[in-house]
């Protein structure tokens, strides 16, 4: 009882954050929930805040959302999966302070670009050698 009431609220907010993202990542598929669920959650943290209460639900959930196993077993499966994985994108995004981002200086976040483009790239390759594009 007592973890209900520790996690509670922040699992509700991350829940209610990816409910937004889903149904924008619906509206505009080639962005996707996830890539709105992040970008809401650092936009809700970064302005508003998010009260402190919330943070072990947002933990626990930022951290146990993303694993459901083999989701190509039905289409409720997979659809679940991939919600849960926007509900955890906007755990993360809750989490991100930009302002500590900043604070680390230019190198830190030059390397996650890289990083970024690098994955995007090679995820692109895969896709055109295997011919899915």
């Amino acid at each position: 009882m007592n973890w209900i009431k520790n996690n509670f609220l922040g699992m509700a907010l991350s829940i209610l954050l990816a409910l937004a993202a889903w149904k924008l990542g619906n509206l505009i598929p080639i962005v996707g929930g996830p890539v709105f669920g992040i970008v809401l959650g650092i936009i809700i943290n970064n302005t508003i805040g998010k009260p402190k209460v919330t943070l072990p639900g947002i933990m626990f959930t930022a951290k146990k959302d993303t694993y459901l196993g083999n989701c190509s077993i039905s289409t409720y499966i997979n659809t679940t999966g991939r919600f849960m994985i926007v509900t955890a994108m906007s755990a993360i995004g809750l989490n991100t302070d930009l302002k500590k981002m900043v604070s680390n200086g230019v190198r830190p976040i030059l390397l996650g670009l890289i990083v970024w483009f690098s994955v995007a790239n090679v995820s692109i390759l895969v896709q055109f050698v295997t011919g899915q594009i």
